[in-house]
């Protein structure tokens, strides 16, 4: 039972949508998996010898993919509600995540096209735990609609975010798995625990 943890080891300028961050956690897979001679220029990897890839897989989480949506006002009889749009995973400098006059119009925009009848509008953006964690919106909702709502919402919001692993290795993480040979380290979950950082508190 062990599983091994792929990690960016390049720093680098440029941070633009599709770049890893420096210590950022890119697969999980079994302990022994042959990464391939790819990994030695650019990747480090750490083995944890207690857990299996599905017991870790929460190091693969985004930032951008945990929302939960409350109405807050209605329905009234013709289906006007007031729905705050939470985005679970934004981080507390506000860097990413949040949402904006962009991402929420990217929303509005596709959703009025399926529904021109909503009339779906910003109320307001506003933060709660974190920076520009809420978007408050208000329109029309036929019955049924709630799913199809949260797929265009993480379709065209939340998929215009720049995506990034919510966890990350510390500077001195790295610097303590680029100190073994080949920057490939092994250890328990509660070590790796101590070198790696939840990046949504950051």
């Amino acid at each position: 039972m062990a599983a091994s943890l792929l990690i960016f080891n390049i720093e680098q300028a440029d941070l633009s949508p599709g770049t890893y961050l420096y210590g950022e956690i890119v697969e999980v897979q079994d302990f022994g998996f042959d990464w391939g001679t790819r990994r030695l220029d650019y990747f480090a990897i750490f083995d944890i010898t207690d857990k299996t890839p599905a017991e870790v897989s929460n190091y693969m989480d985004e930032y951008n993919r945990l929302i939960d949506m409350q109405v807050i006002a209605g329905p009234n009889p013709e289906g006007l509600r007031r729905i705050n749009v939470r985005n679970n995973l934004v981080s507390t400098s506000g860097t990413y995540g949040g949402w904006d006059a962009i991402n929420t119009s990217n929303i509005i925009t596709e959703w009025t096209s399926l529904y021109p009848e909503s009339g779906l509008k910003t109320i307001e953006i506003f933060t709660d735990k974190n920076p520009n964690d809420v978007w408050q919106c208000e329109g029309v909702f036929g019955q049924g609609q709630y799913e199809q709502f949260e797929a265009v919402v993480i379709d065209k919001g939340l998929g215009s975010l720049v995506k990034r692993r919510r966890w990350a290795v510390t500077e001195s993480g790295m610097s303590q798995i680029n100190g073994q040979p080949d920057a490939h380290w092994s250890g328990t979950a509660q070590q790796f625990s101590q070198i790696v950082q939840d990046s949504v508190a950051t």
